[in-house]
């Protein structure tokens, strides 16, 4: 277990960090590594054999719609199969494996959008391979906290700027309510629920990165001490020192619909993910602020993802999105 001391040092150093990016001129402008579901197949109808129209939920569509040229860029997967639709549906040049990579290559991005468990050993390689380079991983960063200090370890070594694809935070509702939040007095948090499906790691994780994003980073207690598993797909616990309530329900399910409820004591923050709606209610006056994201948002997330990546990196901006990883991460062992 990693204490709160030792994380809020390793958060200081991403801070401190100094990342001076080189001009990018040499053959690739874009490395994907992993062509599944995320990465080339949401925007896919198998069954046609046909790209979705008007979509962009995948890595190879953002990324055909933001590179100058599909010849500059890499996709790599073992999957021949992938390999020859990343080819006929966007015209990219293709590898079996990273080590068939040269060290002549650095890239505008690299995309790590492999299984979790994954992440960390080719993260090293592609870091040690391209170092100064930004990088784009697929959410949560590590299979845990352990394996995500260790990534953010060999980032600061190899100098690489981090982003982490929890796309909810990119979208227009999810900034405008940032901003919308930032000029109130929420008070205490007292109690925080999830409503969700699946894994913890994989699917309520989206939820935390989002609560974390539109309330802030220092939005949490981790002193839980009091855990209580009421239900096989039901985790609640309650801190001993704060009294703050977490509240988990439906994991290990199957895809259900996604809320999240934050209550404060002046105000209550309820997100619907169908109905893509942020809805932030006063608790004195009744008065309730809605923020939506529109269909073609919600449908085109990755690109959108990309875009606010590319405006972060233009204005150097010091945002790593490492530190949002490492919080999750700490805030789900904690529960």
């Amino acid at each position: 277990m990693f204490s709160s001391k030792k994380l809020f040092l390793r958060l200081f150093q991403f801070r401190k960090t100094n990342i001076n990016y080189r001009s990018r001129n040499i053959d690739y402008d874009y490395i994907l590594v992993g062509l599944g579901q995320i990465g080339f197949g949401y925007d896919f109808d198998f069954p046609q054999r046909a790209l979705k129209a008007n979509q962009s939920m995948s890595h190879c569509t953002a990324i055909s719609r933001i590179s100058n040229s599909s010849r500059s860029v890499i996709a790599i997967d073992p999957d021949t199969d992938r390999q020859k639709l990343a080819k006929d549906f966007f015209d990219f040049n293709t590898l079996n494996d990273i080590k068939e990579l040269n060290s002549r290559i650095q890239p505008i991005m690299i995309i790590i959008a492999t299984p979790t468990q994954s992440h960390k050993i080719i993260f090293e390689s592609l870091a040690r391979l391209s170092p100064d380079s930004c990088f784009l991983l697929e959410k949560p960063v590590g299979s845990n906290l352990s394996e995500c200090l260790e990534i953010s370890d060999i980032a600061l070594l190899q100098n690489s700027r981090i982003y982490v694809n929890y796309f909810r935070r990119f979208l227009p509702a999810t900034q405008k309510a940032r901003s919308f939040i930032k000029g109130l007095d929420l008070g205490k948090l007292i109690e925080m629920k999830i409503q969700a499906y699946g894994s913890l790691i994989n699917i309520f994780s989206h939820f935390v990165d989002l609560s974390l994003e539109l309330t802030g980073s220092n939005l949490y207690c981790y002193c839980l001490k009091d855990r209580i598993i009421s239900a096989k797909d039901i985790i609640s616990s309650r801190c001993d020192r704060c009294s703050q309530y977490f509240t988990f329900t439906n994991i290990g399910k199957s895809k259900l619909p996604c809320y999240v409820n934050l209550d404060f004591e002046n105000f209550t923050i309820r997100v619907a993910d169908k109905e893509q709606s942020i809805e932030i209610v006063n608790k004195s006056t009744g008065k309730k602020d809605v923020f939506k994201n529109s269909q073609s948002d919600f449908l085109n997330y990755q690109s959108i993802v990309y875009e606010e990546i590319s405006k972060a990196t233009a204005a150097t901006s010091e945002f790593n999105g490492l530190e949002q990883a490492l919080l999750v991460h700490r805030f789900l062992e904690s529960v």
